[in-house]
């Protein structure tokens, strides 16, 4: 049959097997029925009605629990209702308030986390909770009964909780366990209730210093009394004027040329001797010269000279080298002397006029 036709009146359809498709509700399905596959409509397309491999009808899709896409199902029970079983985990959600559960609840805390993230935990009979400063925890039946500490070979932390810790003795035994206290503390201060300020050397602890202690400041105020210890570090000027030295008075002191110390002298009014007595002297004779000539070599030792002129012409001396008639020191005449000044102990020299005969007559003195 080709085309279209128009027929007017009910219509029932039949497969191939002449077996009518369509069936009455709340009646027995007949033998060998065939029926259409169900189709539904998103808005845009067709999609397929699907079931379970029994047959069961699928309402939902693939959705994500909490997330009100791909079809997910709420479930809301009424008051008075059928409870539903539940099996799995659950999780639940206050919106934002609060729930109330009837009946025993028994929650896990799960992995243990740290001290600071861990569950309080109370002890209680049920009425009165333990532990509390009302209600203590006792370990023995009266809470009168004095208990044992020990440290097990350790140390002890005792907290006073910013106030302060009351003892009830003040003597401590002579000796402690273990050997760490030997000695009674009311010996080594005198009293169990030793006062303040200072001791004397038997009634105090004494304090050992290292011996590789850095250096330990020290400041006074007033009077310093300093112990010598062994002389002659004793200073003293008790000694009277003109007798022999006998309480170590401080002397004075200068330096020689050599960089050694020298005490100075006094004469026997105390007055300081600024020269030396000359002890030696040594008589010399040098011919006279019409160019310069030597008259005294320096000499360290030398506490005064004399040089006379003993020719028939002037001498022009030099305390220096190289005397000429136009450098010198001083000119002597026929006869003249000269002192040698200012403890001067360096080289002499002179030079006469030309002509005439003599020499010049040296006298040098030493110590």
């Amino acid at each position: 049959m080709s085309g279209f036709a128009l027929i007017e009146g009910d219509v029932t359809l039949y497969d191939s097997a002449g077996v009518e498709l369509a069936v009455e509700d709340a009646t027995a399905l007949p033998a060998n029925t065939r029926g259409f596959v169900g189709v539904g409509y998103d808005g845009t397309n067709t999609r397929f009605i699907r079931v379970d491999a029994s047959g069961y009808q699928v309402f939902v899709g693939a959705g994500v629990a909490g997330t009100p896409a791909g079809g997910v199902v709420s479930v809301q029970g009424v008051s008075g209702g059928q409870a539903l079983p539940i099996s799995g985990t659950v999780t639940v959600q206050d919106g934002g308030g609060s729930i109330t559960v009837d009946g025993t609840v028994t929650a896990l805390q799960g992995t243990a986390a740290a001290l600071a993230g861990a569950w309080p935990v109370q002890l209680t009979e049920g009425t009165v909770v333990l532990g509390t400063g009302t209600n203590p925890v006792r370990v023995d039946p009266t809470g009168t009964t004095a208990q044992p500490v020990t440290d097990n070979g350790g140390s002890l932390t005792v907290d006073d909780g910013g106030g302060s810790i009351t003892i009830d003795t003040t003597q401590l035994p002579s000796t402690l366990l273990g050997g760490r206290l030997d000695t009674n503390i009311g010996a080594w201060l005198g009293s169990t209730v030793p006062t303040v300020g200072q001791k004397a050397m038997v009634s105090s602890i004494p304090v050992a210093i290292a011996s590789n202690q850095s250096a330990i400041p020290v400041s006074q105020s007033g009077t310093w009394t300093i112990q010598q210890g062994t002389p002659p570090w004793v200073v003293a000027g008790t000694d009277a004027d003109g007798s022999p030295s006998t309480e170590n008075p401080v002397l004075t002191a200068g330096e020689d040329s050599s960089g050694d110390v020298q005490t100075l002298l006094t004469d026997d009014d105390g007055r300081q001797v600024v020269t030396r007595k000359a002890s030696t002297a040594a008589v010399t004779s040098v011919a006279k010269s019409a160019t310069s000539v030597q008259i005294l070599a320096a000499n360290a030792d030398r506490l005064g000279a004399s040089i006379h002129n003993d020719s028939n012409r002037s001498m022009y001396l030099k305390l220096g080298t190289a005397a000429t008639s136009t450098s010198f020191t001083v000119k002597l005449d026929r006869d003249f002397h000269y002192e040698v000044p200012f403890g001067y102990t360096g080289v002499l020299h002179a030079v006469w006029d030309s002509g005439g005969s003599g020499s010049a007559r040296v006298t040098e003195v030493t110590s």
